[in-house]
């Protein structure tokens, strides 16, 4: 095989060469070496080779172009009108040098051949179908057919893309863009031209492409972006703003600047604009009859925004928000319903008359009280909704007259508020909030860093409530406890006593009480509102010195109540630790009385060494009942020692071995005392033990001997009644046995008497319906020797009438032979034809007929 235009080998033998053999669809090319011109030869045809000539490359096939496609050859010889090739003065062969001819299937439907200089570019190559929306971008190479070289257009589908040697293809396949439904492309201009549609594009101007389809974009087109439509329904709008002036799809010539809405009125679908920018989807406002709205800086008459009015707009209705327009507060309002308990507390914007012959002055407050429903107008603010306050005996607020700012607690009574009054939120110390939040959840004392850890004080100030700042603050004062309250309008002072409930005035205030705690005791560790009056006890431990040098550390307690006379109550709150001086002041009675006392001597006696430095002695030398402190009236009736213990580690140490000693002898005698009430206690155990064996030995005997007794008769029990079982069995199995056989009998005969009923009941039925099958083959029999009658009748009759009456007159006067002939062409057998004045004679018609008869019969049988 050779791809056309390839040479091929030539002929080995030097003799034959002169001679060449070019067969049909090869050609070659000879050098005249005295010219110098090159002649092209094509086969069929046996050239012979000159001595003066050459032939140049070896024989070629011709080149053939299957249909759709083509080739590129360079150099193309120049033709004439008539097709074929032009000669020069020389007879050779024109060459259009430097160009380059496209050939195809329907220039060039023959195999041809390549003239000399005549090149082959691009072997053919099938041509390139461009599909259905597709488009390929093409450019010239040079000036042709109106177009100048750089042109670039595009080639679109659905064709078959001839090239051409003028053009060149710049983009092999464009596909196109499908636009769908309430969709568009925006497209820019890359240079100024005309678009499809005939409009002049500038460089760089931008617009959308609407159509939809397929759309392939020009060469001078860029797609910047695939635009969307938005989709308006009747409950949304589009809010726009033009970017420039321009005219909209909708014919209206919108300003720059300028803000406009797009409803489902205009549009359903809409698609912004290059010059069009979305500032915002809007909703639309839907007021019930129940509800009202106020629309800031409404638009008016011309369009155009009324900035600083307001208006008012109640239900039912329903609007979209105009460009500049916007919602009071955004939102869309209840109307006011108010009931008998319940009042609007309003104030005025403007100067008005409210329609009941008032005036209104701006700024003034007034009330509406219900029951009623109520729309405030643009000229009036609702300040606030007020609700009748329930007030129990113990319950109250602080109620402030805005006009002349005194404040008053309304206690005990449901209450309204008027125009001019306002609840007022009393403020504590924090300290006191605090306190005042703790004590009223029922404790006593506030936790401090001193007695909680952090993350233990986070959770308990958690879990405080919060105080209602209006309310009329109470205080629960708990039993034997005694509360002070300062009034800071008044200068005055007063005491409550527990149990009771405290409820301050405006100008009242708590004196909170800051106690020492801990032991040794330390300043500040309690805070409280409420000081216990006692009577109640108190521990210290303090640190004392004996004159021979020995330190002790002191635990004891003390017994104390208030003691004060009527009149003087605020006398307990003169000191402000009570706690801190009570025991500073036992302290030091305690420290100068064991300061002059030996070790040994106090430790025998301490108990009563420290009561009578704490209480004193009277006259007689006995010790006081108590000792009153006159400051506060303190009074501490009992004292004891709960422990002394050394300081020092070498009086410890022989405290310590002395009382080991003492230890160790009691321990000793208490063991001694056991071991022999353990013996004595365990020999006593073992002559118990050994007695209740002998009488559980015999006991065991005596149950020996029963189990005997009952095994023998278990025995016995069980042998009579295994034989009588066996016996049973045996009875029971037999007359099982028995009925077995009796119910396999009846079940046998039942079943031959099934089965005789079965073959009775098939006999007939088989029997019913063979002599059924018989009575429709006689039927049928019947009915074909019927219709074969009437068909033989009708045949004989359309025959004779066929006939005719004057033929079958000629017949009888016929010959027999004749008659025979004619009859048996007829088809007609045992047949007479008389004129009925001559004899008949029937001597063959019976057989004839008999004849008959049994051919019908046959017929039916077989049917």
């Amino acid at each position: 095989k050779y791809f056309p235009g390839t040479p091929r080998e030539s002929h080995p033998d030097p003799v034959m060469a002169s001679v060449v053999r070019i067969l049909p669809g090869q050609y070659i090319h000879v050098l005249d070496q005295d010219t110098n011109i090159v002649q092209l030869y094509t086969g069929p045809r046996n050239q012979t080779i000159k001595d003066s000539e050459r032939q140049q490359g070896s024989i070629m096939e011709m080149l053939v172009i299957p249909p759709m496609h083509y080739c590129a050859v360079e150099n193309p010889v120049l033709k004439g009108t008539d097709g074929q090739p032009v000669l020069d003065r020389h007879g050779q062969y024109k060459v259009r040098h430097g160009e380059r001819e496209i050939r195809t299937a329907e220039t060039h439907p023959d195999p041809f051949p390549l003239y000399p200089n005549e090149k082959l570019h691009e072997p053919p190559t099938p041509l390139r179908v461009i599909p259905a929306d597709h488009a390929i971008r093409v450019r010239a190479r040079r000036d042709f057919e109106g177009r100048v070289a750089g042109d670039e257009w595009l080639v679109a589908g659905l064709t078959t893309y001839v090239p051409r040697a003028e053009e060149e293809v710049v983009q092999q396949m464009i596909k196109a863009i499908h636009v769908l439904p309430n969709a568009a492309l925006r497209l820019q201009a890359t240079r100024e031209y005309k678009d499809r549609t005939g409009a002049t594009r500038l460089a760089g101007e931008e617009w959308l492409w609407r159509k939809t389809g397929a759309f392939v974009p020009d060469v001078f087109e860029v797609v910047v972006a695939h635009v969307r439509a938005e989709v308006i329904d009747g409950e949304t709008a589009l809010h726009l703003r033009a970017a420039r002036t321009f005219t909209d799809v909708y014919g209206k010539v919108r300003k720059a600047g300028s803000e406009w809405l797009v409803t489902k009125e205009e549009t359903e679908a809409h698609i912004c604009d290059v010059h069009e920018e979305l500032v915002q989807k809007l909703r639309l406002n839907v007021l019930t009859d129940r509800q009202f709205c106020v629309i800031l800086n409404p638009v008016g008459p011309t369009g155009t925004a009324q900035m600083g009015l307001r208006k008012l707009v109640t239900g039912p209705t329903q609007f979209f928000l105009q460009p500049g327009e916007e919602l009071e507060n955004g939102e869309i309002f209840d109307k006011y319903v108010l009931g008998k308990d319940q009042a609007l507390l309003l104030t005025a914007r403007e100067d008005f008359d409210d329609g009941e012959a008032t005036k209104r002055i701006a700024g003034e407050r007034w009330m509406v009280h219900g029951p009623c429903e109520y729309v405030p107008p643009v000229t009036v603010d609702v300040l606030e909704v007020r609700q009748s306050i329930p007030l129990d005996i113990s319950q109250g607020v602080y109620v402030r007259d805005v006009q002349s700012g005194r404040v008053r607690a309304q206690v005990g009574s449901t209450y309204m508020l008027k125009a001019n009054e306002e609840l007022w939120e009393k403020e504590l110390d924090s300290a006191v909030e605090k306190l005042l939040t703790t004590q009223a959840a029922g404790d006593i004392v506030v936790p401090t860093s001193a007695t909680h850890t952090p993350e233990q004080l986070r959770a308990y100030e958690a879990r405080q409530p919060k105080r209602v700042k209006h309310q009329v603050i109470k205080f629960q004062v708990p039993a034997n406890s005694a509360v002070q309250l300062y009034d800071y309008g008044t200068k005055k002072s007063r005491v409550v006593f527990g149990p009771n409930e405290v409820m301050l005035g405006p100008e009242e205030q708590f004196n909170p009480i800051s106690l020492s705690g801990g032991r040794p005791k330390r300043a500040g560790v309690i805070k409280t509102l409420a000081i216990s009056i006692g009577p109640d006890f108190l521990t210290d431990e303090i640190e004392v010195v004996t004159s021979d040098h020995a330190k002790l550390k002191l635990l004891f307690a003390i017994n104390w109540k208030f003691i004060i006379a009527s009149g003087e109550e605020n006398k307990i709150f003169t000191v402000k630790d009570c706690v801190g001086d009570a025991c500073g002041t036992v302290g030091a009675a305690i420290r100068a009385v064991v300061a002059s006392s030996t070790f040994d001597a106090f430790h025998k006696e301490s108990a009563r060494i420290v009561r009578q430095a704490v209480l004193g002695v009277d006259k007689n030398g006995k010790i006081n009942s108590q000792r009153v402190l006159p400051k506060n009236g303190f009074a501490i009736t009992n004292v004891d020692v709960k422990s002394v213990e050394p300081v020092d580690g070498k009086t410890r140490e022989m405290l310590r071995q002395s009382v080991h000693q003492a230890i160790e002898l009691t321990t000793k005698s208490l063991e001694a005392s056991s071991r022999y009430q353990a013996e004595m206690s365990e020999q006593q155990a073992k002559g118990e033990l050994d007695q209740q064996k002998i009488f559980d030995d015999v006991d065991a005997e005596k149950l020996k001997k029963q189990l005997f007794v009952n095994k023998s008769k278990c025995e016995a029990a069980r042998t009579a009644g295994q034989a009588r079982s066996e016996a049973e069995a045996a009875k029971e199995s037999a007359r099982i046995q028995g009925q077995s056989d009796v119910a396999i009998a009846k079940t046998k005969a039942e079943t031959v008497q099934i089965i005789t009923n079965a073959e009775i009941e098939r006999l007939q039925l088989s029997q019913a319906f063979e002599i059924e099958v018989q009575k429709q083959k006689n039927q049928i029999a019947l009915e074909k020797a019927r219709r074969l009658a009437q068909l033989e009748s009708g045949r004989l009759k359309k025959s004779v009438d066929a006939i005719g009456a004057g033929t079958l007159v000629g017949m009888s006067r016929a010959s027999q032979e004749g008659q025979a002939k004619l009859l048996a062409a007829l088809g007609m057998k045992g047949y007479l034809i008389t004129d009925g004045s001559n004899p008949v004679s029937l001597l063959n018609a019976a057989s004839g007929l008999l004849m008959r008869h049994d051919e019908v019969a046959d017929d039916s049988s077989e049917l």
